[in-house]
């Protein structure tokens, strides 16, 4: 004799209504991810220790890659947020750059921020881009490097060589090769550890003594670590994050995002 089975509704209702909100509670908690891109300067101002002879993005062919990268980016990643290496101060200013650029009323000068950040973030559907940089704080460069030539040359052969080495791998590939194979090459594992390992190199200069080293060295890091408190202000749960800057802040706050347990790391090679 087979048995009548009584469905409750009620039941049914009050389990669905419960489904749907720990859904909404478990997406609303899951860790921000962050997309952190490591560029060179497109108009580069000669600045970095690293001398390179910049690639033209205006090119056909470096436009072309910018243009489908912003859309894959937008398309595949869905970012809510586009962060750019600029200063709070610049905020409004090209918010407004920005705005026009929305409205074909602005063209796109030629750097990283606008030529690959305002693309992405028009891509996405934004209304606005973030600044998060920090220069309240330098790097303190100048009394280490002075120390160094005076009594602790076999670093500074040291130092000079990597730079050396680094400075002519730059320039081969701005030389020979696609914009999408350098922002690749910028966005391995080798390169952000060469970069960090240059200032490893000068950490040990004055070492029981001065300290200019490892002074030098923790100035560099603490402008990243307040760059990285901009960051975690903006990506909290949910949030994905795209992050545009140089290799030596990039490095650093690729690093950490390893380590943040509020926030997820996203390889920027699955898209570039």
């Amino acid at each position: 004799m087979k048995r009548k089975v009584y469905i409750d509704k009620n039941k049914i209702g009050a389990l669905a209504w419960l489904t749907i909100v720990f859904s909404s509670i478990s997406f609303a908690s899951s860790p921000a991810q962050v997309m952190p891109i490591s560029v060179f300067h497109f108009a580069n101002p000669g600045l970095d220790k690293v001398k390179t002879e910049v690639l033209d993005v205006t090119d056909e062919e470096s436009q072309s890659y910018l243009i489908g990268l912003s859309k894959e980016i937008s398309k595949g990643y869905k970012p809510t947020k586009v962060l750019l290496e600029c200063r709070k101060e610049q905020q409004t200013s090209l918010n407004e750059f920005y705005r026009n650029y929305l409205a074909n009323k602005h063209q796109l000068s030629i750097n990283e921020n606008q030529q690959l950040g305002f693309r992405i973030a028009k891509q996405s559907g934004l209304k606005n881009i973030i600044c998060y940089d920090e220069q309240e704080v330098h790097w303190q460069s100048s009394s280490v490097f002075e120390e160094m030539s005076k009594h602790a040359p076999a670093i500074g052969q040291k130092v000079n060589k990597q730079i050396e080495e680094m400075s002519l791998e730059s320039n081969r590939l701005h030389q020979t090769e696609s914009l999408k194979t350098i922002l690749r090459f910028n966005n391995t594992v080798e390169t952000e550890r060469k970069n960090k390992a240059l200032y490893l190199l000068l950490n040990e200069v004055g070492a029981f003594g001065s300290y200019s080293g490892a002074d030098s060295t923790a100035s560099w890091w603490h402008r990243n670590f307040r760059m990285y408190a901009n960051l975690q202000q903006q990506a909290k749960a949910g949030q994905r994050i795209v992050l545009i800057g140089g290799t030596g802040h990039t490095a650093i706050i690729r690093g950490l995002l390893q380590i943040d347990s509020e926030r997820t790391l996203v390889n920027p090679l699955d898209y570039l």
